[in-house]
C-alpha cells in the first residue's frame, strides 16, 4: 500500500475506480428505492434486512461481486486444463451432455439437474485446484491442542490449506489422481466429505457455495456442448496458490458442429 511503484499504484487506482462505481450504483438504488418487481440480488438483500446501514451494503456487493467472481473464474480455468488434460474425462462430459441437452437449445435448469457426472467432474476440479485454497482464516477462541505436543494460544489467526487437505490421503484416496468418478456415491472410500472445503465449511461456509456450482455446471453444458478443448504446448501446473491465481493456460478451441 506504502510502495509507490507502477504496479501498486495501479492495483490501488483499480481498488478505487472499484469501490467508487460500487458506491455509486448503491447510492442511485438507495435513492429511486426498491421496487417489488426488483429480483436482482441488491434489492433482495434490501428487502431482507432494510436496516443494513450503507457501509454494510456496499461491503455486502463488494463480498458478492469480487468473491463470487473470480473465485468461480480460477475454477473455469482449471476446470478447461485439467479436462483437456485427461481425454477420456473430456469423452464423458460430451456424451452425458449430448445425451440430455437438446443441440442448440440453451439449457435449463431441469437440464443442469440431470448432468451427473459433470457434477461430479467440478466437485473434482474444486477438489484437486481449489480457486482459494489458502483464503480462509479462523481466530482461535480458546487454547487448542493439536497433539503430539503442539498447542496454538487463543486469539491466534489460523490459515488452514485447504489444498493440502484436499490433497491427503487420509481423507481421499489416491489424492493426487484426478478422478471425478470419485464422487460417485458408490466410491465413498474415495471421499471423506468433512474434508472437501472449497468454500469453507461449517458457518462461516461461503454464501455463494450453490451459486457459484450453478454458474460452473451451466458454463459446462453451453461450452462443452458446442466446442472441443485440447492442450497446446506444454501441460499447465496447476497447484494450490497463497492467492487467486490463474493457471497459465494454452488451449486450442475447435467448434463441434459447423
Amino acid at each position: 500500500k506504502y510502495i509507490s511503484t507502477k504496479e501498486v499504484l495501479n492495483f490501488n487506482c483499480g481498488i478505487e475506480k472499484m469501490e467508487q462505481i460500487q458506491r455509486d450504483f448503491v447510492k442511485k438504488r438507495l435513492e429511486r428505492g426498491i421496487k417489488d418487481t426488483d429480483c436482482d440480488l441488491l434489492s433482495i438483500m434490501l428487502r431482507c434486512n432494510p436496516k443494513l446501514s450503507t457501509q454494510e451494503i456496499r461491503d455486502h456487493v463488494i463480498t458478492f461481486l469480487n468473491a463470487g467472481t473470480d473465485t468461480v473464474g480460477c475454477a473455469l480455468v482449471s476446470l478447461l486444463g485439467l479436462v483437456a488434460m485427461h481425454p477420456e474425462v473430456h469423452q464423458k462430459i460430451i456424451q452425458e451432455i449430448d445425451t440430455i441437452i437438446p443441440k442448440e437449445k440453451m439449457p435449463t435448469w431441469e437440464h443442469l439437474e440431470k448432468l451427473e457426472y459433470c457434477r461430479w467432474v467440478i466437485k473434482e476440479v474444486l477438489r484437486f485446484n481449489p480457486p482459494a485454497g489458502h483464503l480462509f482464516t479462523r481466530r482461535v477462541t480458546r487454547l487448542l491442542d493439536c497433539g503430539n505436543g503442539v498447542t496454538v494460544p487463543p486469539q491466534t489467526d489460523v490459515t488452514p490449506s485447504i489444498y493440502a487437505v484436499h490433497h491427503d490421503d487420509e481423507y481421499f484416496k489416491d489424492p493426487d489422481r484426478f478422478f471425478p468418478e470419485r464422487w460417485d456415491l458408490k466410491n465413498k472410500e474415495y471421499v471423506n466429505l468433512k474434508a472437501f472445503m472449497p468454500f469453507g465449511l461449517g458457518q462461516a461456509n461461503c454464501q455463494g457455495f450453490e451459486i457459484a456450482l450453478m454458474e460452473l455446471r451451466f458454463f459446462v453444458a453451453v461450452v462443452y456442448r458446442d466446442y472441443n478443448f485440447s492442450i497446446t504446448g506444454d501441460k499447465p501446473i496447476l497447484t494450490g496458490s497463497m492467492i487467486l491465481r490463474y493457471p497459465k493456460l494454452q488451449l486450442k478451441i475447435m467448434k463441434r458442429y459447423s
